[in-house]
């Protein structure tokens, strides 16, 4: 379960979580199951589905604040430390923890779909390292990204830093 349904905000696979640990045979966690993986596609949907540059940098806005605060959840869960989680708990940390990953492809469709809606007008590439770090990418810890130059070849057309 820990890589299921990964783009649900914090508040679902903590409602999530606690549904499961609640079912007490198979039937319920496949209703449980196939709640929220509707849930997810609709989630999904939106994002790969966004029609403008401001809709679609929006979304990529609010994936960065959902890994926020999924990060912000995580810490709570830390600090009330794993041997007093309860199993709901226990499987919510999972999903949370595993779940950054699909925050970021999903980040990063809203990214490209908002460069495909920007049309021929880049932004400055002297702006784009600002572009980047407003969006939470780039040069920081755990990136991937530390050391290597910032090539960005289009970005979108009316975004202020």
């Amino acid at each position: 379960m820990a890589t299921e349904n990964n783009y649900l905000n914090h508040t679902q696979k903590r409602d999530r979580a606690e549904a499961m640990a609640a079912c007490a045979d198979k039937a319920c966690r496949d209703k449980v199951r196939a709640e929220y993986a509707a849930e997810w596609e609709k989630n999904k949907r939106e994002v790969t589905d966004c029609s403008t540059q401001s809709e679609c940098l929006t979304l990529a806005r609010d994936l960065r604040l959902e890994q926020q605060a999924q990060g912000e959840r995580m810490a709570e869960l830390q600090e009330k430390g794993p041997g007093n989680w309860s199993d709901a708990e226990k499987a919510e940390y999972a999903d949370l923890r595993f779940g950054d990953a699909s925050l970021n492809q999903l980040r990063t469709v809203a990214i490209a779909n908002a460069n495909k809606l920007a049309g021929d007008q880049p932004m400055d590439r002297k702006r784009s390292p600002g572009w980047w770090r407003m969006w939470g990418l780039g040069r920081q810890r755990g990136s991937g990204l530390v050391g290597r130059p910032i090539n960005i070849p289009r970005t979108p057309v009316g975004l202020t830093i």
